[in-house]
């Protein structure tokens, strides 16, 4: 692994040296936070996750405890999860359904071992056994009708032991790929969404959207050796051949194995962190690590909130949400330097992360909001750091 820290050297330090607060867009934000009435700190749920990757068999084995306080203001008589595993399980999901949809057959004609699923062994709740099913036509959406009612503001504590087996990355872009690497998303079972007392239960359809609240994590994980392991959750201690994450306020919790050793993290003045491997072509680390600290210091200071201090942001994550119009043409007839584009790209991808786990909305309902932000805030970027960028780049020079 690599480790990059930002630099004293004047001539870096000079990309960061231009304020900019955008007050109209800053009291936006805190209107979209008051307005759903779902602050962060709020939500009283917590995550404690003992998993360990069986990595021959592309399998993890975990034992996990969800602890939350009844965060609406009625009782529940029914609780609800996702899992978004097991959408791999069966050509009849609604993941399935989205990837032919979108006229790709990769998941239809694929051997049933490239599938993932969820095998669930015990499911409690407050220490007792208790029958759970799936949702009809939502396999990755699990039901529970309690015995008891759950009284608002009552803690509840549920523990579950399961397996996921690990799809492959084919499909959705997670998963295992041909590396030998694997990269993890939306990947445990987590408490379903509640917005306006009312459950969300969204099934994957790989648009990102993953919609559960934020909760405070603690991970043991144990990993064979040789694989290394990178995450957005804080890395604890390692002990007895296992390492601890850690995080408050995260809404999810990804995880990458990786053997080539291939993704740098770069860490600023401020103690943030970025695992990434976008910055491929720029062979100056320290220029590469400058462009790093000016994104996020513009990012921060429009938004006028930093929010999470680690992110895990590969280049797949840009490939599935391009910015339309720098990535439209073949590379060898590119009109924008790669540098450039490396920049704009880590930017994007940023953005949609930081926005994401930031605003406490539902991102399949109000999914406009975050691509509206994206798409003005990389406007100004672009008129601030590079306001003789023409739309056409180079090509914008010939008659």
């Amino acid at each position: 692994m690599t480790n990059y820290r930002i630099s004293t050297n004047k001539s870096i330090s000079n990309l960061t040296s231009k304020p900019l607060v955008i007050k109209k867009l800053s009291h936006f934000i805190v209107l979209i936070l008051i307005g759903n009435n779902l602050i962060n700190g709020q939500n009283k749920i917590s995550y404690y996750i003992d998993t360990n990757l069986d990595y021959e068999a592309r399998k993890l084995k975990i034992t996990q405890n969800i602890s939350f306080k009844n965060i609406s203001s009625q009782e529940l008589d029914t609780l609800y999860f996702t899992d978004w595993s097991n959408a791999y399980s069966s050509v009849k999901s609604p993941l399935a359904q989205r990837i032919v949809e979108e006229y790709d057959r990769s998941f239809y004609l694929s051997n049933r071992s490239k599938f993932g699923r969820t095998s669930i062994n015990s499911f409690k709740v407050n220490g007792k056994d208790i029958d759970w099913n799936r949702l009809n036509n939502q396999p990755d959406i699990i039901q529970v009708i309690l015995n008891n009612k759950i009284d608002s503001e009552t803690v509840t504590n549920v523990e579950i032991q399961y397996e996921v087996i690990i799809p492959d990355d084919k499909f959705t872009g997670y998963g295992y790929n041909t590396k030998g690497d694997v990269f993890l998303r939306f990947w445990h079972i987590a408490l379903s969404p509640i917005y306006d007392n009312e459950w969300r239960n969204y099934s994957h359809l790989n648009l990102d959207d993953y919609s559960v609240q934020a909760a405070d994590y603690q991970m043991r994980l144990t990993v064979p050796e040789g694989i290394d392991v990178k995450s957005n959750l804080q890395r604890g201690k390692e002990q007895d051949n296992a390492i601890y994450f850690y995080g408050t306020q995260n809404r999810e919790a990804s995880l990458y194995f990786e053997k080539n050793n291939k993704l740098q993290t770069f860490e600023t003045v401020d103690d943030r962190i970025f695992i990434t491997d976008i910055f491929k072509k720029t062979e100056n680390k320290e220029l590469s690590l400058a462009k790093v600290q000016r994104v996020d210091a513009f990012i921060t200071k429009t938004l006028n909130y930093k929010g999470l201090s680690k992110f895990l942001i590969p280049e797949l994550l840009y490939n599935k949400n391009p910015f339309f119009g720098l990535n439209d043409f073949p590379k060898f007839l590119t009109p924008f330097d790669s540098i450039f584009l490396e920049e704009i790209s880590f930017l994007k991808s940023y953005l949609r992360v930081y926005l994401s786990n930031n605003l406490p909305i539902d991102l399949r309902k109000d999914h406009w909001i975050i691509g509206g932000l994206q798409t003005y805030l990389i406007i100004k970027y672009i008129e601030t750091y590079y306001p003789k960028e023409k739309f056409l780049g180079r090509l914008g020079d010939f008659k």
